[in-house]
């Protein structure tokens, strides 16, 4: 199989925008490579698109996500990986995109003993190409950093040895439509694998208005429950075992509502009373008091002004 790597694509309607990161596939250095791409339902010309690129080249191989299964990119990576044949996997989105030498150098990296090899992802605007950032993949204290939002590996970041994914009961959550890669990843990490870090992107991720990152600037209610539905799952996870990461866990639980909540201040949603009680009722639970009542003032002199006080606008760490 010549160490061969499973690229794995959930896609639904980016025919107009698929073309590109199968391109850089093409481009690659590294040929040992095969293409899934696993269609989530698509109502545009995708289908039309991947039978030209399987015409080019017999790599690539395009299915349909069976009815059966839940709809969503999760279903679709999960199907795509029982399909696969490779010795290494890589989870990517139909809109990265690939630096040319990226499957040479991740495979170079990989030793005997290694369960991933990690990249940090670098992130650009779609449509403009401008560079906005670069992840941070990599913390001595991994599963802190990864909870507390230091660092992060997207989905794209990582190659993975098969072998380490097909000894986990679940791969991705198909009930998770946001957050579902953080899920993915610090399930990964409680089981304490051996990894490689790279220093260099070799992954551009591509952030336009669909993306998830916007979904939660809007407040976008689905995703915004899916985001506080994963972190409630792992302090579940972890209840019973590990009483530093859980507490970790509550606490990220905490700063999220305080975000959400600030935000629906903002734009003026009628989110932020929900938000506001899961704000408040999570202090409770730390025992912070003091927090409670400043919050607690504070909103109620905007529900009597219409006016945010300085306490709930700043971007305070909680």
């Amino acid at each position: 199989m010549n160490n061969m790597v499973s690229i794995i694509i959930p896609t639904f309607n980016r025919a107009h925008i698929i073309g590109e990161t199968l391109d850089t596939i093409l481009d690659q250095t590294y040929p040992h490579w095969e293409c899934i791409v696993v269609d989530d339902g698509s109502t545009d010309t995708t289908a039309q698109v991947l039978e030209a690129y399987m015409g080019k080249d017999a790599r690539f191989t395009f299915l349909q996500r069976p009815d059966e299964k839940k709809k969503g990119p999760n279903s679709c990576r999960n199907f795509g990986f029982e399909k696969s044949k490779g010795t290494f996997v890589h989870f990517m989105d139909s809109d990265d995109l690939y630096s040319r030498e990226a499957l040479q150098t991740y495979l170079e990296h990989f030793t005997d003993n290694l369960d991933a090899v990690i990249a940090p992802v670098e992130q650009v605007h779609l449509k403009t190409g401008e560079f906005i950032g670069k992840s941070k993949c990599y913390s001595k204290d991994l599963i802190a950093a990864y909870i507390k939002g230091s660092i992060t590996f997207y989905v794209c970041g990582a190659v993975w040895r098969r072998d380490f994914l097909t000894a986990n009961p679940v791969l991705f959550d198909e009930t998770i439509t946001n957050m579902d890669d953080w899920d993915f990843n610090l399930r990964m990490l409680y089981r304490n694998p051996n990894l490689f870090f790279l220093e260099g992107p070799l992954i551009q991720y591509r952030i336009h208005e669909n993306s998830l990152y916007h979904q939660l600037k809007k407040l976008h209610a689905a995703e915004l429950q899916s985001d506080i539905q994963a972190r409630k799952k792992h302090m579940a996870l972890v209840a019973k075992k590990d009483k530093k990461t859980y507490g970790l866990l509550k606490a990220s639980l905490c700063k999220r509502y305080v975000k959400f909540f600030r935000k629906a201040i903002i734009l003026k949603d009628p989110l932020k009373h929900l938000f506001f009680y899961k704000m408040i009722f999570c202090f409770v639970g730390q025992g912070k008091f003091i927090l409670v009542l400043n919050f607690t003032k504070g909103y109620l002199l905007y529900l009597m002004t219409g006016k945010s006080n300085r306490f709930i606008r700043k971007n305070k760490r909680i």
